[in-house]
């Protein structure tokens, strides 16, 4: 099929010609095929390159001077800044962590969290990690959330 658009043709065979003719490989015709899947993947390469360089941008620095980012460790101290109560919500005033090079990371909040002063103390007494996932605003660290 001549034309508009070119078909595929089929692989033939010859004798290869440093194997005494014992051997047979298969030629490939269309190398347009091979051109496009070199194309395919330095699309893909690059569509890669794209989203990682979003994604960094995106987790970096916002343009409200505000910086994302999380840390692991043992908890130090817990300070809550409300009594417990059924009333309202405990929330935590001041958390401090140390993370595993030994890093004092010291935490503020600006309101209630999923987890309360209590809850982070068994996590101290038991000598368990948590994960603070926080912002830096105003030269702060502010606590977003807490995971076990």
């Amino acid at each position: 099929m001549r034309g508009g658009g070119q078909s595929p043709q089929p692989p033939f065979c010859e004798r290869g010609a440093f194997s005494g003719g014992r051997r047979w490989r298969i030629v490939w015709h269309n190398k347009g095929m091979a051109e496009r899947g070199i194309m395919a993947v330095r699309m893909a390469l690059a569509a890669g390159l794209l989203l990682a360089l979003l994604v960094a941008g995106g987790l970096g620095c916002g343009g409200d001077g505000v910086e994302a980012g999380l840390v692991r460790g043992l908890i130090v101290e817990v300070v809550d800044r409300t009594p417990q109560s059924d009333a309202a919500p405990p929330e935590i005033a001041t958390l401090r962590l140390r993370d595993a090079e030994g890093r004092l990371w010291t935490f503020t909040t600006d309101g209630p969290l999923d987890k309360d002063g209590a809850h982070l103390r068994l996590h101290q007494l038991l000598g368990e990690t948590i994960l603070a996932l926080y912002e830096r605003r105003n030269g702060r660290l502010v606590l977003t959330a807490l995971r076990d």
